[in-house]
């Protein structure tokens, strides 16, 4: 009868250890869920932001190009560098810094320090050096060159 009692108190114990653990899992499932109604909240407004992108720059933009192109790679190839000098245009930078004599028109610049969307590597369009009652400053216009995915922060 002991040996009874004893089975008996050992599945009670396992059966509450069991209970606990199906709890503890169904509290992990409700937070799985709302983590995963806030992923696909967060999904749809990043959707809605690329449409939204989509429609400003007008997808139906065509580009004649002269180069024939015998393939399918070269044409996908062609159009590919067309969409990535399209890009290069729409992040721009106009900066005044203290006096740079070296940066000039058609160098390279690390920009840093503005945030992940802007931080990334520049190229120098223009550039203005003057002279006055603030010293010598330098002025320059760059269009961003990479996509950003290097430089996150």
């Amino acid at each position: 009868m002991n040996d009874t009692n004893t089975t008996k108190t050992q599945l009670d114990l396992e059966l509450a250890r069991l209970e606990k653990r199906i709890e503890e899992l169904l509290a992990s499932i409700d937070t799985l869920k709302e983590e995963n109604r806030a992923l696909r909240q967060r999904h749809e407004s990043l959707n809605n932001d690329r449409a939204g992108l989509l429609q400003k720059n007008d997808p139906r933009e065509a580009k004649v190009v002269k180069e024939p192109v015998f393939s399918t790679k070269q044409a996908k190839d062609r159009a590919f560098s067309i969409l990535s000098d399209c890009q290069k245009k729409m992040v721009q930078a106009s900066v005044t810094t203290v006096g740079l004599p070296d940066l000039r028109a058609g160098r390279q610049v690390l920009i840093k320090g503005v945030g992940a969307r802007f931080s990334g590597l520049y190229f120098v369009t223009d550039t203005t050096h003057t002279i006055g009652s603030n010293g010598y400053l330098t002025k320059f216009n760059a269009r961003r060159e990479d996509d950003g995915s290097a430089t996150r922060q």
